[in-house]
């Protein structure tokens, strides 16, 4: 005859999140850094149209393919912190996300001296 035992489960352990809580930390610098980064990508992309605009011609192409391919990498890491906000990413790459924002601020600030450089 077989006795099976019963597992005692601590419902504090299946509540706890798989990485652990954020702290209020981490959130203000992710909060912050997405925030000053999508508005620097906004400036960028309106500068891609609009600087060409007020010379009077029509916004060039490379400024604009410029524009959109930083829009994009800006999606893609909005979406990297929302998953890890959410829990979802492992909390080795939060250097990754502060990598990604710190190259795409730097994308953002070298586009915008091309751009108004002309």
């Amino acid at each position: 005859m077989t006795t099976y035992s019963t597992i005692d489960t601590d419902s504090s352990f299946i509540d706890r999140p798989l990485f652990g809580e954020s702290t209020n930390r981490d959130r203000t610098v992710n909060l912050v850094g997405i925030g000053f980064t999508s508005v620097l990508v906004l400036v960028t992309c309106f500068g891609a149209f609009i600087k060409s605009a007020e010379i009077g011609g029509h916004p060039k192409g490379y400024n604009v393919y410029f524009a959109v391919c930083i829009l994009l990498f800006c999606i893609t890491h909005a979406i990297m912190v929302s998953w890890y906000r959410q829990g979802d990413v492992d909390p080795k790459f939060r250097y990754l996300i502060y990598a990604n924002n710190l190259i795409l601020v730097l994308l953002c600030i070298c586009a915008n001296f091309y751009i108004y450089s002309m």
